[in-house]
């Protein structure tokens, strides 16, 4: 047997590991297991990726698991993860709980290309470690209700993609220096954020509209500019 999907959801009584996340479950064909997900399983208080169990996962999705206070312990450092979506972790955290990088940032997602990030009401910031993402070809922010403005070092990430969904009290984007520095951007997408919407709105004069004028593509709740 060659598992290549495992869905876990609404497992509610599901906690810390499970027997699916351990070393010693050599049993289970988890080698061979390219994606992965893990959603509304809120009992649920901790995640081990042991490198030796999952080496294959190419996707991962972990959201709506409101008992989770860190993050997955490992996830970091599989070495062929390309898509992340993770989030909606325990609602009392003040910040969102990404792991940093080691120095020399030779093991920390060597291979992620989209990520996924969804939030909750008290955070008011994006983890500074999305920084150091370097190969990162797509940043979908979803559910950041207290964020206001988005951070200059967004201009360091070599992004194709930026999505902004579901920020109603998102007003101001990266200065306009930075958002220039994103040279090989091509598409800019932002849904249910309406401050952000009336600032980006070019026939209203708004003031974030200069800084996304040269994109190739541009998208409005679901409308093309």
């Amino acid at each position: 047997m060659h598992l290549k999907l495992l869905y876990i959801a609404n497992c509610t009584l599901l906690q810390c590991d499970g027997i699916f996340f351990t070393e010693n479950n050599n049993e289970l064909p988890l080698l061979s297991c390219l994606e992965l997900v893990v959603r509304g399983c809120h009992a649920l208080n901790s995640l081990n990726f042991p490198l030796q169990c999952w080496s294959s996962l190419r996707d991962v999705q972990i959201v709506d698991c409101r008992g989770l206070k860190s993050f997955p312990e490992g996830l970091s450092l599989l070495p062929h993860l390309e898509v992340l979506r993770i989030g909606q972790f325990c609602e009392d955290l003040d910040n969102f709980p990404f792991p940093d990088s080691d120095q020399l940032q030779i093991h920390y997602f060597t291979c992620l290309k989209y990520l996924a990030l969804v939030g909750w009401p008290k955070l008011k910031s994006l983890p500074h470690q999305l920084q150091h993402l370097k190969k990162l070809k797509a940043l979908l922010i979803e559910e950041f209700s207290g964020l206001i403005t988005l951070p200059d070092w967004l201009g360091g990430l070599v992004l194709l993609h930026l999505l902004v969904y579901s920020c109603e009290n998102l007003t101001h984007l990266p200065s306009k220096e930075a958002m220039l520095r994103l040279t090989l951007l091509e598409e800019f997408d932002i849904k249910n954020c309406p401050l952000l919407k009336d600032k980006c709105n070019k026939d209203r004069g708004g003031h974030e509209w200069s800084k996304i004028s040269h994109i190739q593509t541009i998208t409005i709740d679901d409308v093309p500019v």
